[in-house]
């Protein structure tokens, strides 16, 4: 078996692998070739933002960072193979930083689209993926606070009485922490294999639910064993529609896109396309080094789990809201509850163990060595949006590429882009997580 097709039939082994719902097709849009254009900088969004406006030695810094990401596919100084020195840049790349007493800075480099040779742009949207599981968890803490009816302690025999398997010992904290034992449907044949056939196609709940339950449980010490399961989150979804008595969209409009005015931010639902600038999507679909813009995926395959599209500008406020230690959506007790109280250890992610990672898993986020967030990685896009912990320095990166299969953290993604740019800034200070670590070379 040569490297390229070991290295598929890994890929396809890690569905469901930590934040990420990579969708496989068989068929594909066209191939897009990179050509080199002429691209005027974005103008930075400031008016939400208050503060001194950044140097512009920082500014230079950032931007080298991104546009090395939209050229290279490989971090400075990594160590690479024959076989996937082909491999190609990501087209296109968003981040917004607010560092404290500064004004938040956006920037941007390559393209929104490849065929078009559309340069991008800060203000372009983006399918945000499991970062949506941020936000359906703050919406259950908040519900917990707002009313006495429901608690993260509750089982989820007592709001979906008859359906989840063994739900009287499943609790909504067990849920939003990974800790339910429930089997991840995007990791199924039965879902892989519809996919396959028929990406546009509209899926039911209790499809998914059926696919989960029949395949039984992963583990049996619930709460106590982790494994990253997409399900849960649909389930989470069905409980904010059942206390709420409204759809999950109205429910995130109400608590979260409304007053937090994100006006670029909405919930796809079952039908929906994108709509207005946005960054296409692409992925290495027939494995030949060419990306391949992706084709359309009807929101129902991700419901709860990832169906939100965001924009930098609006990401950036969500993580100043959510995830810092001031954040103003919950009340500052249960805030500190929710960012200090996680699962340290190993990690079951579609399959692969994930052990002395430098992970922590809490209630919707995720803390990867010095970063607190949530990653969303989907067909086509990959997002991350949190908080450098230490610093309280927000930051938000959007790409329009599925990473290829990662070896020792050599590709530039999100989390390279993220930890190089704060190795550049704080080189005495940062420390890349565990998980992201390799030999022989450093990230700046």
């Amino acid at each position: 078996m040569n490297t390229r097709s070991r290295l598929k039939k890994e890929e396809l082994k890690l569905y469901g692998r930590l934040g990420v719902l990579i969708i496989v097709a068989l068929f594909f849009i066209g191939c897009n070739h990179l050509d080199e254009v002429e691209r005027e900088n974005p103008t930075p969004h400031k008016e939400s933002f208050p503060g001194t406006p950044l140097d512009e030695e920082t500014v230079s810094t950032i931007q080298s960072v991104l546009d090395r990401a939209t050229t290279e596919p490989f971090l400075e100084n990594a160590p690479v193979s024959s076989d996937n020195l082909l491999m190609p840049p990501i087209p296109g790349v968003v981040v917004g930083i607010k560092i404290p007493d500064k004004q938040a800075w956006f920037g941007a480099s390559g393209y929104s689209n490849l065929e078009s040779k559309i340069p991008m742009e800060v203000d372009d949207k983006f399918k945000i993926a499991s970062v949506t599981k941020s936000i359906v968890a703050t919406a259950i803490l908040k519900l917990s606070e707002e009313t006495e009816a429901l608690s993260i302690d509750d089982t989820v025999e007592e709001w979906l009485p008859g359906i989840v398997p063994n739900g009287g010992n499943i609790t909504l904290r067990n849920l939003m922490m990974h800790s339910s034992c429930l089997n991840n449907y995007t990791s199924l044949d039965g879902f892989n294999v519809g996919m396959q056939q028929n990406p546009g196609q509209r899926w039911a709940h209790e499809v998914f639910l059926a696919m989960t339950f029949n395949a039984g449980p992963v583990c049996g010490n619930i709460g106590e064993n982790f494994n990253y399961s997409n399900t849960n989150y649909f389930l989470l979804g069905m409980i904010l529609e059942k206390v709420k008595k409204t759809t999950l969209n109205e429910v995130l409009k109400e608590y979260f896109f409304g007053p937090l005015e994100l006006r670029n931010t909405y919930f796809q639902t079952a039908g929906d396309n994108l709509s207005g600038d946005y960054a296409s999507g692409y992925f290495d679909l027939d494995q030949n080094f060419v990306l391949d813009e992706v084709p359309y995926v009807d929101p129902s395959a991700l419901w709860a789990a990832g169906a939100t599209v965001s924009d930098a500008k609006d990401l950036l406020t969500w993580v100043n809201a959510a995830f810092k230690t001031d954040g103003v959506l919950l009340s500052s007790a249960l805030q500190e509850e929710r960012i200090s109280t996680g699962y340290e250890g190993p990690l079951n992610a579609g399959g692969a163990v994930l052990s002395d990672a430098g992970l922590k898993i809490g209630m919707g986020l995720i803390q990867r060595g010095e970063m607190l967030g949530h990653v969303g990685e989907i067909f086509g896009y990959s997002v991350y949006g949190g908080v450098y912990v230490e610093k309280q320095i927000s930051i938000v990166v959007l790409t329009n590429k599925t990473r290829y299969v990662k070896e020792q953290n050599k590709e530039m993604d999100v989390f390279t882009i993220i930890d190089s740019i704060f190795l550049k800034l704080y080189p005495d200070d940062y420390t890349i997580a565990p998980i992201a670590q390799y030999s022989n070379t450093n990230a700046h």
